[in-house]
């Protein structure tokens, strides 16, 4: 089934969540985090102030004036957040030892961390909405393999994320990452809105595997084009509703009662950069057995390797 002749009509509130999303997942994830950590408080009311802003954040995420949503914003966040946890300890003297709190505390940091990323990435994609970016080969590899331990972190210790089947076992998830360019200098070269796509279209097919299963990712840079492919041996979709998953906010009748911290648009957010970089979108999946989506976006004509 190929995808790009589904074409989406979407509304000026959507397109701005697809734009918005991963910071948006990200909130949610912080939010989490607190909420978990305020089962070990004896004064939960500390960490409300922290969330309450990032139910604000998100408002303003959600708004059509993107000047509100500045490193300013952001920042203030993040420092409501250090000062609650600090108030939290001064309270309780004991959660100075305690191991659980000391992990949230860490995967807030780390979030943290991912976060700053994610906020540069989307400045630079309101400023230079066309942006291409340019990876050596080892360099997008390296940074594709921090964006999956970030995610094997947040598991808390649920499962592992690996590349060698000897060291697999039935709780961990088997990665193959391959990166190959036509080019001389072996680099590779995409839309910078486009690392989102890969991104979420990976972290999907994480959370649709049990864990045990298989997930092959590979980008190949060609002379005029990038194609970018993922797959997965997870659940799968349903017959009949691969057109549907390509839907604004429709979730797979195999997984609507899966909690995830998802908008669940990440398929529509794949055509969506599909369509406005002029590519096409495969998409082939039977339930039970597995999924595979490919991407393949046509290069500007003065980046082609003549």
């Amino acid at each position: 089934m190929t995808a790009a002749t589904t074409r989406l009509r979407l509304t000026p509130d959507q397109e701005r969540l697809m734009d918005m999303h991963t910071v948006l997942n990200l909130l949610n994830i912080i939010v989490g985090e607190l909420h978990l950590v305020q089962m070990d408080l004896v004064k939960p009311e500390i960490l409300e102030p922290p969330i309450q802003k990032a139910l604000a954040m998100k408002n303003l995420l959600h708004g059509e004036d993107r000047e509100d949503f500045t490193p300013a914003v952001m920042q203030d966040f993040k420092d409501s957040i250090t000062a609650a946890l600090q108030l939290a300890e001064a309270a309780q003297p004991e959660l100075e030892d305690n191991e659980e709190f000391q992990i949230y505390r860490s995967n807030i940091e780390q979030i943290f961390t991912i976060f700053d990323i994610r906020m540069d990435e989307l400045l630079t994609r309101w400023a230079m909405p066309d942006k291409w970016e340019v990876y050596t080969i080892d360099s997008f590899k390296r940074d594709f393999k921090k964006f999956l331990a970030s995610i094997e972190k947040h598991a808390k210790g649920r499962y592992r994320i690996l590349y060698n089947i000897a060291e697999q076992t039935h709780q961990d998830y088997l990665v193959h990452l391959d990166v190959t360019s036509t080019r001389e200098d072996e680099v590779v070269y995409f839309p910078l809105l486009f690392k989102d796509v890969m991104r979420d279209l990976v972290s999907n097919a994480r959370k649709y595997t049990p864990p045990g299963g298989h997930i092959t990712i590979g980008l190949a840079q060609l002379p005029k084009s990038i194609k970018f492919v993922v797959e997965d041996t997870g659940i799968g979709i349903p017959r009949g509703e691969l057109d549907k998953v390509l839907e604004f906010g429709y979730r797979a009748s195999n997984v609507q009662n899966k909690r995830t911290m998802g908008g669940g648009f990440g398929l529509t957010k794949a055509l969506y950069v599909t369509q406005k970089f002029n590519g096409t979108l495969d998409l082939q999946s039977k339930e039970g057995e597995g999924t595979r989506i490919t991407i393949t976006l046509p290069l500007p004509e003065e980046m082609w390797d003549d």
